[in-house]
């Protein structure tokens, strides 16, 4: 082990799944403020996981803390885009690190293990869909070499 108190390795669903599962409430509120957290929505949230987990094309890593805790999670996913010429892509699904460890290098190792997965799959690019508001975030994909291709603009209408 290096000289910190982390480090990234592949996911195991049973022993993973919880402890992802539970980031997810926050991942999605400060993504989305509309959000309305529901029992259904883990419940769907955990089934399209497990089968994440059996599919060789989904890259799931976390990081475990030197205590053995799932301190964050990153889900890529390689597929082909039809309407893009056929090429694969690897799309960042869902990525999360615990408060008191971030800032410290472990959301850019967990782009880096996503980055290894999609380059062994033969990936021709990557990418993922951030909201504005989420500032660190957007930070940390710039610092990993993400650059806006599209923008998706809303208006209310309320």
């Amino acid at each position: 082990m290096e000289d910190r108190e982390w480090w990234i390795r592949p996911y195991d669903g049973r022993e993973d799944r919880a402890a992802v599962l539970s980031f997810q409430r926050e991942t999605y509120e400060l993504n989305f403020p509309d959000f309305v957290w529901s029992t259904s929505f883990i419940r769907d949230f955990e089934r399209i996981l497990k089968m994440a987990e059996r599919d060789p094309s989904e890259g799931l890593f976390v990081c475990e803390d030197a205590t053995g805790r799932t301190a964050g999670f990153v889900w890529s996913s390689v597929s082909m885009r039809r309407f893009e010429g056929g090429q694969s892509v690897c799309t960042i699904r869902d990525m999360y690190v615990v408060p008191d460890l971030r800032g410290q290098g472990v959301g850019m190792a967990l782009m880096q293990a996503a980055e290894d997965f999609a380059r062994r799959w033969k990936a021709s690019r990557m990418a993922l869909e951030v909201t504005v508001a989420n500032r660190a975030a957007v930070r940390l994909y710039e610092k990993a070499g993400f650059t806006p291709t599209r923008y998706q603009m809303e208006k209310r209408l309320d």
